[in-house]
C-alpha cells in the first residue's frame, strides 16, 4: 500500500492466484489487497519524481478469496528530483514497463501510435530533459561531450547540430561496432542525415 499527498491506495499488479484467475481478463491490473505480491522483488513504476511516499507492507494469511491481514510495517521514502544541482538523471520506460505499454497502446509499434503518444510515454521526460540540457550551451564559451550507444533520434541529433552552429564545441563518441543487431549502420545513417559527421568519433 502506498500513500502520498494524503491519499492512500493499494498497489496493483498482474499476478493473481490460480483459483481467482478466471475472474480477471488477461493483462488486467488487479489490486494487491485481494491478490498479494508473490515476488521477492517488486518495483513500483507509478512512483513520481520529487515526491514523498509511505509504503505499508501488510502480510496476508489464509486462502484466496478469504484472506486476513497480519501485522503491518511501513517505511517513508522521498524520491529524488530528476533535476537537482549540477546533475539530472532521467529513467525512461523500457523493458521494465513492457506489460504496461502493451496494455496502454495495445502492443502497437511506437511509430504506429498517433501523435507520438507512445514515444512521449516511453521517454518519460528524457527527450525534453536532454534537449533542454543541450540548449543551455549557446555560444563558443560552452562545450558539449556525449557518449552514446543508439544515436538515431533526429530531434536530439539536430539539437547537437544547432549547438555547433551557435559556436558550441561539440564532440560525440558513438557505437560503431559491426555485427548482428548492432546499431552501427543506423547510427551512421542518422548522423549523416543530421549533418553532424564532423562532430562524431566512431567507437569500433
Amino acid at each position: 500500500m502506498a500513500r502520498t499527498e494524503s491519499r492512500g491506495r493499494w498497489l496493483q499488479g498482474y499476478l493473481t492466484f490460480e483459483a481467482t484467475r478466471k475472474n480477471h481478463k488477461f493483462g488486467e491490473l488487479v489490486s494487491t489487497l485481494k491478490n498479494p505480491i508473490q515476488e521477492f522483488l517488486w518495483g513500483d513504476y507509478t512512483a513520481r519524481a520529487d515526491r514523498r511516499y509511505t509504503y505499508r507492507v501488510v502480510p496476508m494469511y489464509g486462502k484466496p478469496g478469504a484472506l486476513r491481514r497480519g501485522r503491518s510495517i511501513q517505511v517513508t521514502i522521498s524520491t529524488e528530483s530528476e533535476i537537482k544541482d549540477a546533475h539530472a538523471v532521467f529513467f525512461n520506460r523500457g523493458a521494465a514497463a513492457s506489460q504496461s505499454y502493451a496494455r496502454r497502446f495495445r502492443n502497437k509499434r511506437p511509430d504506429r501510435v498517433p501523435d507520438g503518444r507512445a514515444f512521449k510515454w516511453l521517454s518519460r521526460g528524457l527527450e525534453e530533459g536532454l534537449i533542454g540540457f543541450i540548449q543551455k550551451a549557446r555560444n563558443k564559451q560552452w562545450a558539449l561531450r556525449a557518449a552514446v550507444y543508439e544515436f538515431q533520434h533526429q530531434p536530439i541529433l539536430e539539437a547537437f547540430r544547432k549547438a555547433h552552429e551557435a559556436g558550441v564545441n561539440v564532440r560525440i563518441i558513438f557505437d560503431y561496432k559491426m555485427g548482428t543487431n548492432k546499431p552501427a549502420r543506423k547510427n551512421w545513417n542518422a548522423i549523416k542525415k543530421a549533418g553532424i559527421t564532423d562532430l562524431v568519433i566512431k567507437r569500433t
